[in-house]
């Protein structure tokens, strides 16, 4: 009987083994734990898909190549497995949980149809793998497995302390190319006092990325702000491409509206009339009533502004405030590491991908799926679903 053999036990491997045809035999490869990344996913809860999964939800070196992976029917095909498995989906503002909103579930769920056709190897942790006579031999230093076919399905070092390079460098030493591996869904690390002042606070705001002072991406979102870093799904979604940035020498700037609720063409008109509406208040209690406290008095320190009234203050100092409030600047200086991330950006070129299978164009039986790839989504589950499409793919081809 021909073997399979499947390094990597999370969303795309088992996704791979649980479409391979039963005329393998398929070895699961698993140095850490069956699945692990995905218990941790949403918190816990498992945001394993979402409406919108489009390649605009998504980075890479070659966008335009992912419109032949999420194509509908690989969608349809790999939801409809999803109900196979008999996971009930829990949808909230676009974001697929299973109904338990448990990730255990998942987990259990797809072990149900896994195991029973599949060899398990844990704590097996690959040292080689080598190319002999069109199979692949993999080995752990105590143990050697031949196969015929292999998928890799390793997941990145995202959010691991220990590092693992194996897969890439074998990649690289059968001729792919590896766009360079860089933190993504991570927090930006930032110098500014009177935000680092702040640090504990949440706040809704409009996040606008510049590089080298051209405007690439919005995003609204809640804001945490953190010793020396700015946090967030919203800084978690433009930090792929501030990464990538920040590796090209560009300048990251990042520019932050703390009153995106608010909907006007003149700021200061809009606190104006305020102004003449709150006949009573004091110039910080016009913020006050909208904004934290804490970030309005800072602001308002970091201006000097001493006057009470803001009837009393210069055209000069309502200019300088509202732009603090509406276009408060701060350079990026890096990432933070991949430890602290939650995925990456960059891997295995996707022209060197047949897309319609995963199978490496260079290797004949590789397949290469999930993480590895160079496509990483923003949050809300776009990272699990081009994992479980990649798998569904590799192990419908096999």
């Amino acid at each position: 009987m021909k073997r399979v053999v499947i390094i990597g036990g999370g969303a795309s491997g088992l996704m791979a083994a649980l479409n391979i045809k039963d005329d393998y035999e398929i070895v699961i490869l698993e140095k850490k734990g069956l699945a692990k990344k995905l218990l941790l996913t949403g918190a816990g809860r498992c945001n394993y898909w979402n409406s919108s999964i489009t390649k605009d939800n998504y980075y890479s070196s070659n966008k335009g190549l992912l419109d032949s992976i999420l194509t509908e029917e690989n969608k349809d095909k790999v939801m409809a497995i999803f109900k196979e498995l008999g996971i009930i989906p829990k949808i909230k503002n676009g974001y697929y949980y299973p109904s338990t909103e448990s990730s255990q579930t998942f987990k259990t769920a797809l072990l149900r149809k896994v195991l029973p056709k599949t060899i398990i190897k844990e704590d097996f942790l690959v040292t080689s793998i080598k190319n002999i006579n069109d199979k692949f031999i993999i080995s752990n230093g105590k143990e050697n497995i031949t196969c015929d076919k292999l998928v890799l399905a390793t997941g990145s070092n995202a959010s691991l302390k220990e590092k693992d390079y194996l897969s890439y460098n074998y990649l690289k030493e059968r001729g792919h190319s590896i766009i360079p591996i860089l933190p993504a869904l991570v927090s930006l690390k930032i110098e500014d006092k009177y935000l680092n002042s702040l640090k504990g606070l949440r706040i809704d705001a409009c996040i606008s990325l510049y590089e080298d002072n051209k405007l690439l991406k919005k995003e609204t979102g809640q804001l945490q702000l953190t010793a020396n870093s700015l946090s967030g799904i919203c800084i978690f979604n433009i930090s792929s491409l501030a990464s990538r940035g920040l590796y090209n020498k560009k300048k990251e700037v990042v520019k932050i509206n703390f009153l995106p609720f608010i909907e006007t063409d003149n700021y200061l008109e809009c606190f104006n009339e305020r102004d003449k509406l709150m006949k009573d208040a004091t110039a910080m209690e016009l913020f006050e009533t909208v904004l934290h406290y804490k970030l309005v008095k800072t602001i308002f320190v970091k201006e000097k502004i001493t006057k009470e009234k803001w009837s009393d203050l210069s055209l000069k100092e309502k200019e300088k405030i509202i732009k603090d409030f509406t276009e408060y600047e701060v350079t990026i200086l890096e990432t933070n590491s991949l430890e602290e991330a939650q995925s990456v950006t960059g891997g295995v070129s996707l022209k060197e991908i047949n897309l319609k299978t995963m199978e490496s164009l260079l290797v004949k039986n590789l397949y290469i799926t999930g993480e590895l790839l160079d496509a990483d989504g923003i949050c809300g589950g776009f990272n699990l679903a081009f994992a479980f499409i990649t798998g569904y793919l590799a192990g419908k081809d096999i």
